[in-house]
């Protein structure tokens, strides 16, 4: 948040209105309006009224006058005498903050500047006034922050805690802001998926009752978890995304935890049931800051700016107010709406605030002014949710069934439908930029936010994980006998083959012989045919000589051997023809029983990986299965008293890594 909407934050919060003072204080630095901004976000974690590390007490400038155990620690027109001043400058140890880079140069320089001024207390200026204009300016959204890092869960249970028959609707979806992750409400238990790869990482158990609400805290790291029982029980808990482990919980409420936040530095939380009040609290020393009691009806949305100086809320009459994340102190009040808003976002740059509701607009706001600097007419029937995008824009849903994709001018780029029924749930994962849906048919797809192309995520009620053990193994049996009756094919398929091989070897010598047999009859046509030839020859020369009248009777039975060979050969012919088509009867009868056999080989082989992978992932099953019974056996059999009571984070944390 910029300086001149932390400077208004102190301004009001503490006085509501700019103190006076002497003439010669005008447009000087004052702790009210500038320092006590710079504190809270720097320093008051360590030095407040609740917790004076080194009896140093910075939150009231009559406290920060006091000193601490050092003594006085401002010099007013002086500070390099300073002590404040020397420490946040790192010019002395032990430095301030501890074991941590030195605060922003410009806030060092603010504090130099505020104590060379002689450290008042309050200037005379007031903050300016803005003027209403008839039309809205365009305002400047700002993008995410690109470079954080992002933190994925260790090892989950996949199998499903609590199973139904039919999927429950997503009522509860959230989005990492770091990494490519979605958290979804389940039936007593989260679902983490990834939105990359869409594969279910594993769950949570949720004790307290039905999930309600989810909320990653801004760098991701932890995860907001709320629900119960409705008009009966509610609790929120904490968990640790990389640990995967509840680092904190509060029960205790009458009804279900119906919203929950937590600030950007994990010291405050809000939480809200089905109430018109807010509990506002201190993680670090377990204490209830505020009970915000402004609204007329249910809360129906908690969002801390990123920044962490304010807090958001809105409820079911069309209330929207600004709050003091620290003090819980009313700070803008902000009307437009005149029915229920259903959520709220923080712009990146936390000088804005959006929210959208059953009116069927999304309205951005001035968290400096209070006013309203843009309107955007998003959803005939109303808005069912919104998010901010990656560039400053917005995605919304609406009863209108239609996802709309905004620019961060707020001019609708492009739009889909995506539902399989009425969306309940958006949300958005700025690490790959896809868009998340979630309906009352309990389905959740992913859309890709330029081309909206769907993937779909995992079901957030898959079987029980011993009924997938039972199909499974019933599909092992399926392929292993496949397998068997395959085996035996193609043993029987051999023995065809082998004899049609020897058919064939036997119709190809038969055809061979007879080939060879009428190659010899042609031989001895030629052969006969060449003796009448000469036979005649010398027949021409003869006359009427007695060699003439055996030479006659010599060609006469030379004409009768070549009839009697090419009729043997006409035979043989016949025979070769009647060969050949046995052979080729017997080839296609091979032909036929070796593709038969290549491809009872090619289906023995694709048997034989389905075999193999329902072994693994039986094995898979039966391994998970004995791993999210260890897990949730150690998970629900802590009986840590303390588990069930609000607690410092820290103190949670280490009685929850001391469990076996």
């Amino acid at each position: 948040m910029s300086t001149a909407v932390k400077l208004v934050v102190a301004l009001a919060t503490i006085f509501g209105v700019c103190t006076m003072v002497t003439d010669n204080c005008a447009g000087a630095s004052s702790y009210d309006q500038e320092v006590l901004a710079i504190f809270r976000a720097e320093c008051l974690a360590c030095h407040n009224e609740d917790d004076k590390q080194g009896d140093l007490d910075l939150s009231t400038y009559d406290a920060m006058l006091d000193g601490g155990a050092s003594g006085a620690v401002i010099e007013p027109g002086d500070p390099d005498e300073s002590l404040l001043y020397r420490l946040v400058a790192h010019l002395e140890q032990p430095s301030m903050p501890p074991e941590t880079p030195m605060i922003a140069r410009e806030s060092v320089e603010l504090i130099k500047k505020w104590i060379s001024q002689g450290a008042i207390k309050a200037s005379l200026d007031q903050p300016q006034q803005i003027a209403e204009d008839t039309a809205a300016p365009i305002i400047p959204i700002a993008k995410a922050n690109s470079e954080q890092t992002p933190h994925f869960p260790p090892r989950l249970p996949r199998s499903n805690h609590i199973a139904t028959d039919a999927t429950p609707a997503v009522v509860a979806l959230a989005a990492s802001p770091t990494a490519p992750l979605v958290a979804a409400g389940g039936v007593r238990q989260v679902w983490l998926l990834r939105t990359d790869s869409s594969e279910r990482i594993g769950r949570l158990i949720f004790t307290g009752g039905d999930v309600r609400c989810l909320k990653f805290s801004p760098d991701g790291s932890l995860l907001l978890v709320g629900g119960g029982h409705p008009g009966a029980s509610g609790s929120v808990e904490i968990w640790d995304i990389e640990q995967g482990k509840k680092i904190f919980a509060k029960d205790g409420y009458l009804d279900a935890v119906r919203n929950a936040d937590i600030s950007s530095d994990h010291q405050r939380l809000a939480v809200s049931t089905t109430s018109s009040t807010i509990d506002l609290f201190d993680l670090q020393t377990g204490n209830r800051i505020a009970k915000i009691d402004a609204h007329t009806d249910w809360i129906t949305d908690l969002e801390f700016s990123d920044d962490g100086v304010l807090l958001a809320s809105a409820d079911r009459a069309g209330g929207l107010h600004l709050w003091d994340s620290w003090t819980g102190k009313d700070f803008q009040t902000l009307k437009g709406h005149n029915k229920s808003i259903l959520t709220l976002q923080w712009t990146y740059d936390s000088n804005f605030i959006s929210s959208s509701g059953k009116d069927g607009f999304i309205r951005i706001w001035s968290a400096e002014t209070g006013r309203e600097t843009q309107k955007i007419k998003a959803h005939e029937g109303g808005v069912v949710q919104h998010a901010r995008r990656a560039d400053g824009g917005w995605v919304s849903g609406g009863a209108d069934n239609i996802l709309r994709v905004w620019n961060p001018q707020g001019k609708s780029v492009r739009a889909a439908t995506p539902f399989a029924d009425t969306p309940t749930r958006i949300a958005y994962t700025p690490a790959d930029k896809r868009i998340i849906v979630g309906d009352y048919l309990g389905s959740i797809v992913t859309l890709d936010e330029i081309t909206l192309a769907e993937k779909k995520l995992p079901s957030i009620n898959p079987g029980k994980i011993e009924k997938q053990i039972v199909l499974k193994r019933s599909q092992l049996k399926a392929h292993q006998k496949n397998r068997s009756e395959l085996v035996e094919q193609i043993n029987a398929a051999n023995q065809k083959l082998a004899r049609s091989t020897g058919d064939l070897m036997d119709a190809k010598n038969e055809t061979k012989k007879v080939r060879g047999m009428i190659d010899r009859l042609t031989e001895d046509i030629l052969a006969v045919r060449k003796k009448l030839r000469g036979i005649q020859t010398e027949l021409s020369t003869a006359g009427d000589s007695p060699v003439a009248t055996e030479l006659i009777i010599a060609r006469k039975l030379k004409q009768n051997e070549l009839a009697r060979f090419i009729a043997h050969r006409k035979t043989e012919e016949n025979q070769l023809r009647m060969k050949r088509a046995h052979f080729d009867v017997v080839q296609a009868d091979s032909d036929r029983q070796s593709l038969k056999l290549k491809q009872l080989n090619a289906e023995l082989s694709r048997t034989r990986k389905l075999v193999k992978a329902s072994l693994i992932a039986l094995a898979t099953l039966i391994e998970e299965n004995a791993f999210s019974t260890r897990h949730d056996l150690m998970f629900l059999g802590r009986k840590d008293a303390k588990d069930n009571n609000l607690s410092p984070l820290a103190q949670s944390l280490d009685q929850i890594n001391q469990m076996p």
